[in-house]
């Protein structure tokens, strides 16, 4: 009954996936480029015209600005207890849509933001 418990315990940590980690962000025209090494659980909300994403991930923080249809845009990735929480502020209210495709092993996430 041991073995067969060690075995097990063994098994499962082999073929456990690796936790979900952002890679890197990039910037694009209206948006941004996220890349995990797996796809990531999301959940999103627009609150007030602010535009926030949380991620069952890890990885580090991060922030800049992006043009947004002739206008500026401030985004922040910062982790929290539960994941990593991406938001757009400006001085516009937001909208988001986005996709998530694989590529080359990794999973980008294509966030594109238009003011509502």
């Amino acid at each position: 009954m041991l073995l067969g418990l060690l075995f097990g315990s063994f098994l499962g940590h082999i073929f456990r996936p690796e936790p979900v980690e952002l890679l890197r962000v990039e910037p694009i025209a209206s948006g941004l480029q996220l890349w995990f090494n797996r796809e990531a659980e999301l959940y999103s909300q627009d609150v007030d015209g602010a535009v926030g994403m949380l991620f069952q991930s890890t990885g580090s923080a991060d922030a800049g600005r992006v043009e947004i249809e002739g206008t500026s845009a401030a985004w922040r990735v910062q982790a929290t207890e539960k994941g990593l929480l991406l938001h757009f502020v400006a001085t516009r209210p937001l909208v988001a849509s986005w996709s998530g495709k694989k590529i080359d092993g990794e999973w980008r996430l294509l966030v594109k933001v238009r003011s509502r």
